[in-house]
């Protein structure tokens, strides 16, 4: 009895550990959320558990299958190191270099800043200059690059450097921190060209850093404590 019990314990917690070790995991699904954009609904997966999100396409070259999922790092915008395993985050040499729109940790973040532009309230032509903006900011002079670039796309990056001129080192810290890149684990360590077409489409996503624990993961743990004290129990006894 005591070694069935030690076994039931030992798989339990084995299967919680399983949960709470796991790695992020992304499945976005379409159509898109506003005409002319690419924003879906999607949902987050990691350790603490399953949330359900709005992404933001970065990747103007590679795709995703809507509704099945891929594992995924997910970085913060805060320090170029934390961004090495993004599509962009090791890229220096970027198509348009315009004043302002500096190195890939700066490029991410005014596109996150534009992704807070998009609304369904727009016409499809407004938000997509925000989005052919945001792929002006990431084309890589290494990647096929992209060439819709547009006088109003222009227009609206020289809104986000404008926008980033106003705001504080503590506000642009505490917007760095809002959001998430979350880029195909296939990426990390992939090196160029090859790390701009490895992999799903690249996304951003505000609070997917907050999940919060499912049901199946209490259970789990749960179950776990009450073997362990069963266990305990019957030594006692023994």
């Amino acid at each position: 009895m005591k070694n069935t019990l030690r076994s039931l314990l030992w798989a339990s917690l084995a299967a919680f550990g399983a949960v709470a070790a796991s790695g992020a995991s992304l499945t976005v699904f379409t159509p898109t959320l506003d005409a002319g954009a690419n924003v879906f609904n999607a949902t987050y997966s990691n350790g603490s558990g399953t949330q359900n999100i709005t992404v933001f396409c970065l990747d103007y070259i590679d795709s995703f299958s809507s509704g099945v999922s891929f594992s995924v790092n997910s970085s913060t915008d805060t320090s170029l190191a934390n961004i090495v395993n993004t599509r962009y985050g090791t890229t220096t040499n970027f198509t348009n270099n315009g004043t302002g729109y500096g190195d890939a940790m700066n490029r991410y973040l005014l596109a996150a800043y534009l992704t807070t532009q998009y609304s369904s309230s727009n016409t499809s032509t407004v938000n997509g200059n925000i989005q052919t903006a945001i792929w002006t900011l990431l084309d890589s002079a290494t990647a096929s690059t992209h060439t819709t670039t547009s006088a109003a796309g222009n227009s609206l990056i020289a809104q986000a450097i404008s926008w980033e001129g106003t705001q504080s080192a503590a506000q642009l810290a505490n917007f760095e921190n809002s959001f998430k890149i979350l880029s195909d684990s296939q990426i990390a360590g992939t090196s160029t060209p090859a790390r701009y077409t490895t992999g799903n489409q690249e996304f951003l996503a505000f609070g997917a850093n907050n999940a919060v624990p499912e049901p199946s993961t209490f259970a789990l743990m749960g179950g776990g404590l009450i073997l362990a004290g069963l266990v305990g129990r019957f030594r006692k006894q023994a």
